[in-house]
């Protein structure tokens, strides 16, 4: 599941203070959970893999991923936890369970189960920023008003969004060709203007098109290509908004073949017409 795909519907909220030793599992539950280290040190184990929970550190676990958390003895963690389901939308079941564990190394099928959100890693220390959102999740889902469920799932919404964003900034700064991809990213931003050229990969690289292209899409997730056109459609809008120039000019200036080809790709990027979209664009 990706982010795009999400509705999601938060089942329970809590802020644990563990004693020291304790312990919660081995366990599998048949919704998701995210376990934010607030304070102290632990051990956590996800379907067999061992880990050090420090503060700041997030777990991320889905349905039939068994797993064991137990607290430090002389400084035991205070953990925030949060159940849902990423698609409200999806599956039959209302009720969502947890069931111990006998093997902490399987994979516990559970029917109907909503899979994994892509790129969020089972463990990572994302920042400063989780510990007040969970605080407000803590908050309205104590507060259960009509209200609260809403501001759950947007809370949701926002601590995926981030975390993706920062998982893919990560995979792009950890990569061996970061320097020759960003350069192209840049390269393609600065000639958005212009009509796209295959030539310009090998150009600015010392790689063959293929490859590069390859390389450019696990980064950034589309072609080069693509990318240059949604940066040339980007161009379009700001200069429709900034600028006087008749439509015609700013298809010309960008170097569309027509002025129906334009209209038709800033519509199918923006949902909008070049001519609603400016005038909406000036309105207050």
């Amino acid at each position: 599941m990706n982010l795009n795909d999400m509705k999601p519907n938060v089942h329970y909220v809590n802020r644990l203070v563990c004693s020291g030793n304790e312990i919660f599992g081995p366990r599998y539950i048949e919704d998701h959970q995210f376990i934010f280290v607030d304070k102290g040190r632990g051990t956590v184990n996800i379907q067999g893999q061992e880990y050090d929970a420090m503060p700041g550190q997030l777990f991320y676990y889905g349905p039939g991923e068994p797993h064991r958390f137990q607290a430090d003895s002389h400084d035991p963690f205070i953990l925030y936890g949060l159940h849902f389901l990423p698609n409200s939308g999806v599956g039959k079941k209302s009720v969502w369970g947890i069931h111990p564990a006998g093997d902490l190394q399987a994979l516990y099928t559970i029917e109907d189960a909503q899979p994994r959100i892509l790129d969020i890693p089972v463990s990572c220390k994302p920042g400063a920023w989780l510990r007040p959102l969970f605080e407000e999740a803590v908050y309205e889902y104590r507060k259960g008003d009509q209200a609260a469920q809403a501001i759950l799932q947007g809370l949701v919404l926002l601590l995926v969004g981030r975390l993706f964003r920062q998982m893919q900034l990560s995979f792009e700064e950890s990569s061996p060709h970061h320097a020759f991809i960003k350069k192209i990213r840049l390269f393609l931003e600065d000639h958005a203007e212009e009509s796209y050229e295959v030539g310009w990969l090998e150009d600015q690289s010392p790689y063959g098109h293929d490859y590069v292209s390859r390389m450019f899409k696990r980064v950034y997730g589309v072609s080069p290509h693509i990318y240059h056109a949604r940066r040339k459609l980007d161009l379009a809008g700001k200069l429709l908004q900034e600028t006087d120039q008749t439509i015609t000019k700013i298809a010309e200036r960008l170097h569309f073949s027509s002025i129906h080809y334009f209209s038709r790709g800033f519509k199918a990027y923006t949902g909008e017409q070049p001519s609603q979209y400016r005038a909406r664009r000036r309105r207050l």
